[in-house]
C-alpha cells in the first residue's frame, strides 16, 4: 500500500506543478481528421491552457481512443466524446 501511495503522490505533484494556476484559453472538439489520424472512433474535447499546452482525454494510458470527462457540474456531469 505504501508503494501505491508513493506513486500517487509522485504523479499528483508532477501534474499539479504543470496545471495548477493555468487558465483555460480554448475549448473545442478535435477535428474529424485529428480523430482519424489517431485511429480513434470517438472524438474527445480538447482544452488549451494559457501556456499553449493541450489537454485531450484518452480512453487509457495507451491512447487507444478518445475519452470523456466526468465532472461535478450540475447540468453537465459528463463531457462526452462525439
Amino acid at each position: 500500500m505504501k508503494q501505491i501511495h508513493a506513486v500517487r503522490e509522485h504523479w499528483t505533484k508532477k501534474v499539479r506543478k504543470e496545471l495548477l494556476g493555468k487558465t483555460i484559453t480554448k475549448v473545442e472538439y478535435l477535428t474529424y481528421k485529428e480523430t482519424e489520424d489517431n485511429l480513434w472512433y470517438k472524438t474527445p474535447i480538447a482544452i488549451q491552457l494559457d501556456n499553449k499546452i493541450w489537454l485531450v482525454p484518452i480512453a487509457d494510458d495507451e491512447a487507444n481512443d478518445g475519452g470523456s470527462i466526468s465532472t461535478n457540474l450540475k447540468n453537465l456531469n459528463v463531457i462526452p466524446t462525439i
